[in-house]
């Protein structure tokens, strides 16, 4: 598990340490910091990318370097698990150097911008070092074909279910947020193309909520998964690094376009996955999702609360991101309530309920 990023000269952060726990939340106002941090975490996680650590859209270093830095001065990230820097990378006008110590996990990102219903996926290519939902859900239906046979873990099977194979365990856990929602998945090779059936329909009749969850559900349920027909190679050798080393998942914006029912269900699945399987990090604007995490923490005698670890991020204008962390007690209940975090819902009621 990577216990700490060190973040220096990059974007809103001029020095920081953001301690990670097995569930990580970040969370504040927009524009302050939550996202750049995801950013930094996973070029340091790059390096087994051909085409270098710079992620599209974002620019290069003379953009990404902080404005509170000296001109010209690198950029530092670093991972580091019990004391020990397990990969680093460093950016300069010249060029970047990763450096890699043992220990890295198999990293899966999803973003806020997924694909909403379409008719046509596309497929993973045959050279992919590892499988993956892909970072905007592109890859649902190949990745849920290609898992809908592996076993779940026990923590994350729905109570009801009988099955515990993934197909099954997944149709369960879409049916609390969708009730009766039968998906199956399609792959076909000749056209480089893969689709998902919503109860025998194309997506697009189904509205927006199951094609941004699947990609979450997805890789929830498969990280502490185990294979049992291993004639598959790339699924072989998915879960032999798995085993060997863990998993990330950095997961934007689980939230969108679900029901609060729904939210509270995925914050609930995220603390478990992050226990039974690899280490999560989720950025959210939701306090459902916030509230699923601490039922679970309360209700799941198996989730301790340190295992969870809220960063509350502020910044202004002038100044650097700063983060306060924030504590889920084991009964649920938050060590404190800094201004700004989930109070808007308090402070509406409050003028409602004001004399005119």
């Amino acid at each position: 598990m990577i216990d700490t990023c060190q973040i220096k000269g990059f974007k809103c952060f001029l020095s920081q340490d953001i301690g990670l726990s097995k569930l990580t939340i970040f969370t504040g106002l927009n524009n302050s910091g939550k996202s750049s941090a995801v950013q930094a975490i996973r070029m340091a996680l790059s390096e087994r990318s051909q085409v270098g650590p710079y992620i599209d859209g974002l620019g290069g270093f003379s953009e990404l370097s902080s404005d509170f830095s000296d001109k010209g001065a690198p950029i530092n990230i670093s991972l580091i698990t019990s004391n020990k820097v397990i990969g680093s990378l460093e950016l300069t006008s010249e060029g970047f150097i990763f450096e890699k110590g043992k220990g890295l996990p198999l990293v899966q990102f999803i973003s806020a911008d997924r694909y909403g219903p379409r008719v046509a996926l596309p497929l993973m290519r045959d050279d992919e070092s590892f499988l993956n939902v892909g970072d905007r859900g592109e890859f649902s239906a190949h990745f849920g074909n290609l898992m809908e046979g592996v076993i779940v873990s026990e923590m994350m099977r729905h109570p009801e279910c009988a099955s515990n194979i993934l197909k099954h365990q997944l149709g369960w856990w879409m049916s609390e947020i969708s009730p009766g929602v039968k998906l199956d998945f399609n792959v076909m090779r000749k056209y480089d193309s893969s689709h998902t059936e919503v109860n025998g329909l194309r997506p697009t009749n189904a509205g927006f909520g199951i094609s941004y969850v699947l990609p979450v559900l997805l890789a929830l349920l498969s990280t502490s998964a185990r294979l049992e027909d291993d004639s598959e190679p790339k699924l072989r050798a998915w879960f032999d690094h798995l085993k060997k080393w863990s998993s990330m998942l950095l997961i934007e914006n689980p939230e969108a376009h679900l029901h609060p029912r729904g939210q509270t269900l995925i914050g609930r699945l995220a603390a478990l996955a992050s226990i039974s399987g690899g280490q999560v990090v989720m950025e959210t604007h939701s306090d459902h999702i916030i509230d699923g995490v601490r039922l679970a923490v309360k209700q799941e005698s198996e989730i301790p609360a340190e295992a969870v670890k809220i960063k509350y991020f502020t910044k202004s204008p002038e100044e650097c991101s700063s983060i306060q962390e924030i504590s889920v007690l084991k009964s649920g209940q938050l060590d404190n309530w800094p201004k700004g975090f989930f109070d808007q819902g308090s402070l509406n009621l409050r003028q409602l309920a004001t004399k005119v």
